[in-house]
């Protein structure tokens, strides 16, 4: 989907409900996460990357979700309230994204010398030299996620 058009969407569905006056829209460069919704900036975000790598439908949904968040306010989480709100609104009331979404993959896994793999990241850390696999106790390094 295109980033102004997710823009045109977004903007369009908060202006649906008046509680959302004073929230704004915009876009993040998260990699792990959908959507976020900002109490203290009173923002909604978006993804870029996961814009541009998924439908209008399920971007639609993303929005929705957030709007849910900002009308049900932080003490709600992903509980009761929230879910009450997100169905209400036309929602997915369900806390993540199904595995069906598209997001960027992670350029550097995290292995050790026997090659039990520990996790993935989008960003390498320098100190990788203190830890340890806690499967063999060998030293922990980063390697290109091909």
């Amino acid at each position: 989907m295109d980033l102004n058009e997710a823009q045109d969407l977004a903007v369009n569905l908060m202006a649906e409900y008046p509680s959302l006056y004073w929230w704004s829209f915009g876009f993040d460069r998260a990699k792990q996460r959908c959507g976020n919704c900002n109490y203290r900036t009173r923002k909604i975000t978006l993804s870029i990357y996961y814009v541009s790598m998924n439908t209008e439908a399920d971007v639609r949904d993303t929005i929705l979700h957030e709007i849910a968040h900002a009308i049900a306010g932080h003490k709600a989480g992903h509980g009761p309230e929230w879910k009450k709100v997100a169905r209400n609104i036309g929602a997915k009331p369900q806390r993540c994204a199904d595995a069906s979404v598209a997001m960027p993959k992670a350029p550097w896994k995290i292995v050790c010398a026997t090659g039990h793999v520990l996790g993935f990241r989008h960003r390498r850390s320098r100190t990788t030299y203190d830890y340890a696999c806690r499967l063999c106790m060998t030293q922990l390094r980063y390697v290109p996620n091909n």
